[in-house]
């Protein structure tokens, strides 16, 4: 399996960062569900998944009827997902990439993505990947951060620029609308499938 850019791949060692009680604050992992279309009985994949930090949110929200595919390329993630979000016969994983991820056409009704599209290294085959798997009516959202100093987050060069952002999913054609009010640390981006 081909990995990302090792220098914008997210260390698995430091994944309590992905979990600390102040990401709470300023995630506002609830309300982002609301803003990303999340609704009750759909199926869902967290893209990039890592500790499982948004996919307990995803799970409450799309509820018994529903059902969340954690995604992730490094075993060390979905292991720590499995132990934090327990035994729920509404969430599976998957070690895959995200520009590969194994699933079949339109078989989900969104792909979440928090905060690791600028670690992908072949975003526009991201987008591409993500739109095929998304049935039509559904929705890619991807939420990354923007291009300033931190905190929190990643360190400036590795955070992309607006077009670095959006160019890739225009070209695996894809219609991206910004919302750039819900944080000053990132920007929540959403292409509906038609």
């Amino acid at each position: 399996m081909a990995q990302p850019e090792p220098s914008r791949h997210f260390d698995p060692t430091r994944f309590e960062r992905l979990l600390a009680p102040e990401r709470d604050a300023w995630a506002r992992p609830a309300e982002l569900m609301g803003l990303a279309g999340v609704r009750a009985d759909q199926v869902w994949v967290d893209a990039a998944c890592g500790p499982g930090y948004f996919a307990r949110q995803l799970a409450r929200t799309v509820g018994a009827g529903g059902h969340v595919t954690c995604l992730d390329d490094t075993v060390e993630m979905l292991v720590m997902a499995r132990q934090r979000l327990g035994d729920d016969a509404r969430i599976s994983y998957v070690r895959a990439l995200c520009e590969a991820t194994g699933l079949g056409t339109g078989v989900v009704d969104g792909v979440f993505c928090a905060f690791a599209w600028h670690e992908l290294h072949d975003r526009e085959a991201g987008g591409r990947e993500f739109a095929r798997i998304v049935r039509p009516g559904g929705a890619v959202v991807i939420v990354d951060w923007r291009r300033i100093d931190p905190p929190p987050g990643p360190p400036t060069d590795h955070r992309l620029s607006r077009v670095d952002f959006l160019a890739p999913l225009v070209a695996a054609g894809l219609d991206p609308r910004v919302d750039t009010t819900f944080s000053p640390y990132f920007d929540v981006v959403t292409a509906r499938i038609e």
